[in-house]
């Protein structure tokens, strides 16, 4: 996802915000795995979002994100 000149992505656990110009990290976030018995979740489901300046992502331990700087 590319929002005024900044690519969004999940990278992992991690989202990033890479700014598109230069190719410099804006800003990263790390979301958080969980474990149920033998199965560990964890990782960004698929590409973050932006809707109103806010980045919204999604992961695989069942959480939403909504992310933005300040």
């Amino acid at each position: 996802m590319v929002a005024d000149g900044v690519a969004y992505l999940g990278d992992g656990r991690t989202v990033r915000a890479i700014a598109v110009e230069d190719g410099t990290e804006r800003w990263s976030f790390r979301s958080r795995e969980r474990s149920y018995t033998d199965v560990l979740l964890q990782g960004v489901r698929a590409a973050p979002t932006v809707v109103d300046g806010v980045v919204l992502a999604a992961t695989h331990a069942g959480d939403v994100y909504a992310l933005g700087e300040s």
